[in-house]
């Protein structure tokens, strides 16, 4: 179980939605916590994008590549 977190005026905050991990090939209709009946969802995250070369993968704070590219 991992929480999610946002990001607001500059600040790491803590939202309400956890990530549940399952050792199963496919995600349960619901899961039962104390009395409640919690629907699930597949969580899919948003891509990791270098923005000084604009690749995938991985952030500027990680980047070997020597050239800058124009977004636009």
């Amino acid at each position: 179980v991992r929480r999610i977190f946002t990001r607001g005026d500059g600040q790491k905050m803590s939202s309400l939605s956890l990530i549940l991990t399952f050792n199963a090939s496919s995600l349960p209709d619901s899961v039962k916590c104390v009395y409640l009946n919690l629907p699930m969802r597949q969580y899919i995250p948003n891509p990791l994008r270098c923005f000084p070369c604009q690749k995938f993968g991985h952030s500027s704070q990680n980047c070997k590549n020597e050239n800058i590219i124009c977004g636009i």
